[in-house]
C-alpha cells in the first residue's frame, strides 16, 4: 500500500518468512479498488503476525481496526509488529477470538458494527467453520459495509458457493494460481450460533473439533502420555499445556487442581467442551509467558509443546518448569523423538523417571528434585 514497513515473523506462525502471497494479492485490491474507508472501523478476522491489520493503520492512520486470533503468538507478534512500525494504541486493538466466534455478540448486547471486515482465511478452519464466517459476517457490518476476504485456490469454489447460497452480492473478484479475492455485501443474517454448533466434527465420548486434529482418532504424543499417566498418574495440583481436544484433562480429572494453558484458543474451548474436568486456563504465547501469569506452584506439569527448530525452546521448558514445580514435583514432555533428545540433555538438575518412544514420538516424565516418592 505504498508504505514502507517491516514485521518480526515466526516459525511458529503461517508464512515464516515473507509476507505471503494471498496478504498481498489482498492488500492490492484494496489499495486498487480504493475500497478501504479511511475514517471507518475495519475488523481484521485470523491477523496472524498482523501484516494486514498494521499495513491498513498506517496508511489510514484514521480508521479504528480490530485484529482478531485464536493464537496467542499471532497475538503477540502482531502487537509486537505494530510497535516497531510507530503504531500506538489509539484506535487499534488486539484479541483473541475464534473466526466466526469472535463476531458472536454476548447476550442482550447490540452486535458490534464494522465497516470493513478484512480476513486471509485459513484453510486449516474447516470448510463449516469458513462457511458461517462467510454467511453471516453481514451481522457485524454498518449498512454501507463490506468484506474482503482471500482464500487458497482449492477453496476458491466453495467460498463463491457459500456467498452465492446466502444470496451475497460479489462486488469484486480476482484470483491467481494459488489464491482467489473477493469482496462481498453479505445478507444480514439474524442467526448466532454458537461454538459446538460451528465446530463439532465429531460426536463420541471426546468430540472432534474443526481446525484441530485428533477428531477421528488421537496422536501418539497423546497415546505416549495417557500410557504413561496409567503408572504416573496426576495428583494434588496439575497443569497441562496444549491439551489438544480434551483426552490430557479427561485423564487428569482426580488431579485437585487442574490448570490448563496454551497459545490456541480453539483448544481451550474444545477441552471445555469435552472434559468434565474443572480447570483454570491461561491463553499465553508460549510456554515461558507462565512465569508472568497467576499459575501457583504445581504439582505435576505435563506439556505438549510447539518445538521450533532453533529456538531453544527446550531451555526455557525447563526452566520455567523449575520455577513452577513445587519439590520432586514432575514434569511430563511429549514430542518428537529428536526435540525429546535436546530437552533430555537440557533437563539440568531434572531427574528422568520414565521413557517411552513410538513411530517417531517420545514422551520423558522428569522430576524435580526434592521429593523422590
Amino acid at each position: 500500500m505504498g508504505e514502507d514497513l517491516r514485521f518480526y515473523l515466526s516459525h511458529g506462525l503461517f508464512s515464516s518468512f515473507a509476507a505471503d502471497p494471498g496478504t498481498k494479492l489482498l492488500l492490492k485490491t484494496l489499495a486498487q479498488q480504493n475500497a478501504v474507508p479511511k475514517n471507518g472501523r475495519i475488523f481484521d478476522a485470523g491477523c496472524g503476525t498482523g501484516i494486514i491489520a498494521v499495513s491498513l493503520k498506517k496508511k489510514f492512520p484514521d480508521a479504528d481496526i480490530t485484529a482478531v486470533d485464536r493464537d496467542a503468538l499471532a497475538l503477540y507478534f502482531t502487537s509486537k509488529n505494530a510497535v516497531h512500525n510507530g503504531i500506538g494504541e489509539q484506535g487499534f486493538k488486539v484479541t483473541a477470538g475464534l473466526l466466526p466466534g469472535s463476531l458472536k455478540i454476548p447476550a442482550g448486547t447490540a452486535p458490534q458494527k464494522y465497516d470493513l471486515i478484512v480476513s486471509n482465511i485459513p484453510a486449516k478452519a474447516g470448510n463449516p467453520v469458513i462457511a458461517d464466517f462467510l454467511r453471516n459476517c453481514g451481522l457485524h457490518l454498518t449498512a454501507d459495509g463490506f468484506a474482503a476476504v482471500v482464500i487458497v485456490a482449492p477453496l476458491a469454489a466453495f467460498a463463491e458457493e457459500c456467498l452465492n447460497l446466502a444470496g451475497a452480492e460479489i462486488r469484486y473478484r480476482e484470483e491467481d494460481r494459488q489464491y482467489s479475492v473477493f469482496h462481498f455485501k453479505p445478507p444480514v443474517n439474524e442467526t448466532v450460533r454458537t461454538f459446538p454448533e460451528i465446530y463439532e466434527r465429531s460426536k463420541v465420548d471426546i468430540s472432534g473439533v474443526y481446525g484441530l486434529p485428533e477428531f477421528d482418532s488421537i496422536s501418539y504424543s497423546t497415546k505416549l502420555i495417557l500410557e504413561v499417566l496409567r503408572g504416573y498418574s496426576c495428583g494434588g495440583k496439575t497443569l497441562i499445556w496444549n491439551p489438544g481436544i480434551g483426552h490430557l484433562p479427561a485423564a487428569c480429572s482426580s488431579a485437585a487442581e487442574l490448570t490448563i494453558a496454551g497459545n490456541d484458543l480453539l483448544q481451550l474451548k474444545a477441552c471445555d467442551y469435552n472434559s468434565t474436568a474443572g480447570s483454570v486456563h491461561y491463553h499465553l504465547p508460549f510456554f515461558s509467558a507462565l512465569e508472568q501469569s497467576a499459575v501457583t506452584k504445581q504439582n505435576y506439569i505435563i506439556a505438549v509443546p510447539d518445538f521450533v527448530s532453533g529456538a531453544g525452546a527446550e531451555h526455557g521448558i525447563i526452566s520455567t518448569a523449575g520455577k513452577l514445580l513445587e519439590p520432586g514435583g514432575k514434569l511430563l514432555v511429549a514430542g518428537k523423538s529428536s526435540d525429546m533428545a535436546r530437552l533430555e540433555k537440557s533437563r539440568k538438575d531434572f531427574s528422568v523417571k520414565h521413557s517411552i518412544k513410538y513411530r517417531g514420538f517420545r514422551v520423558i516424565l522428569l522430576q524435580q528434585p526434592g521429593s523422590r516418592r
